[in-house]
């Protein structure tokens, strides 16, 4: 095998630099240095979280990107991306809803709505979508999806039964919910890959309400399990404590209680619908990617469980990534791993470059299996290098 006659480059997002396709793109013109008559095919992942609808508008032939319009976390007028497959639409929350488009001195999720994504729900159903995926993850809001709720005919009243907007600020105000004369009618399945409950210690507001700007964030649960209490005794409906409930600031709760959805793993569910496990058995050579590789890499998202899939097929994987935390493949997952920051390239020159830089590793990588794989002596062995 030298070159290897098959790639299947298949990176996720370099966070904060690169796409999952801008990555796979470096790496695929880089190992062209030295795999010239290589056959590679680009498949950029993602775990249901922001990234996912870009990975699957690689889908050849069968998907379709559309712009729709709705509002973001503070009723502000938004595009969301959205691809579709068929009769089926896959969506993000962060897409109408994500923190990172939100000025920082705008955060206040006591304020914030998901008010967009259920809009966008019910815009994909009157187009005619059999069945929506959402992915979870990246939200600037913690309302526990009664935004959500709103925007698909639940209402919310006080006491005196007068309407209340469902905002975490009114929730203390909250008496009473009505639910819509007709349930929404599309399977919605919301992808992620955290196992949170809404409340508590491990829950929505205490764990991931203080990175979107969350003040009193034990009140705020406090508030939430309140309702939660409410819904429970008014509806019968009670998913406070499944796992990815408290995804995207209580999305996943949020979806179960208002849409009639289930969740399922992000990763398991993209990789089936792009066709990955497919893909990864007619290669031989299987690169792929991230931002950091770390000890919180090897829990099962993104590049870990395709290392997981390959394995099952015998497949050699390679990892590059911007910056590399000492002993992050402990398990032995990849065959070997390339940081983009070494003796040579400073982090910050990996930040400022980091389609050149990524390409620089990816040619630097082929050169040394080309060497390797011809047995020239001196060449470094298959594990964890420094580009």
């Amino acid at each position: 095998m030298l070159p290897p006659h098959r790639i299947l480059i298949s990176p996720d997002k370099f966070k904060g630099t690169l796409t999952a396709r801008q990555a796979a793109e470096a790496i695929a013109r880089g190992l062209r240095c030295e795999f010239a008559n290589s056959e590679i095919t680009i498949l950029p992942i993602a775990d249901g979280g922001e990234g996912t609808v870009e990975a699957l508008a690689s889908v050849q032939g069968s998907a379709s990107m559309h712009r729709v319009p709705t509002m973001d976390a503070y009723g502000r007028p938004r595009n969301a991306d959205v691809v579709v497959l068929r009769d089926v639409s896959v969506c993000e929350s962060a897409s109408p809803l994500g923190l990172v488009i939100i000025e920082p001195a705008l955060r206040d999720p006591w304020k914030a709505s998901s008010r967009g994504l259920g809009l966008l729900l019910r815009d994909l159903a009157a187009r005619g979508a059999k069945k929506i995926f959402v992915g979870l993850g990246g939200s600037a809001t913690n309302d526990a999806g009664l935004g959500l709720a709103a925007a698909l005919g639940w209402i919310f009243m006080d006491e005196s039964g007068h309407p209340v907007d469902p905002l975490p600020v009114n929730f203390a105000f909250i008496q009473k919910l009505v639910p819509p004369e007709k349930a929404f009618a599309v399977e919605v399945v919301g992808l992620c890959d955290v196992n949170n409950p809404l409340l508590g210690a491990d829950g929505a507001s205490l764990v991931y309400g203080p990175q979107k700007g969350l003040a009193e964030p034990v009140r705020m649960d406090a508030e939430m399990a309140r309702i939660a209490d409410l819904v429970a005794k008014q509806s019968g409906l009670d998913y406070r404590n499944q796992p990815g409930a408290g995804a995207a600031g209580g999305l996943g709760y949020g979806l179960l209680t208002f849409a009639c959805a289930r969740l399922a793993p992000g990763f398991e569910t993209i990789a089936d619908l792009l066709g990955i496990s497919e893909a990864i058995a007619g290669s031989d050579l299987v690169i792929t990617g991230e931002g950091r590789i770390d000890r919180q890499t090897l829990f099962g998202k993104g590049p870990a469980a395709l290392a997981k899939m390959a394995a099952s097929h015998a497949k050699p994987v390679v990892a590059f990534c911007g910056q590399l935390e000492a002993g992050a493949d402990e398990q032995g997952l990849f065959a070997e791993i390339v940081p983009m920051v070494d003796r040579e390239t400073s982090a910050e020159v990996a930040v400022k470059r980091a389609t050149e830089t990524l390409e620089l590793a990816a040619a630097r990588f082929a050169a040394r299996w080309i060497r390797r794989h011809a047995g020239v002596p001196g060449s470094p062995p298959a594990k964890s290098t420094s580009g």
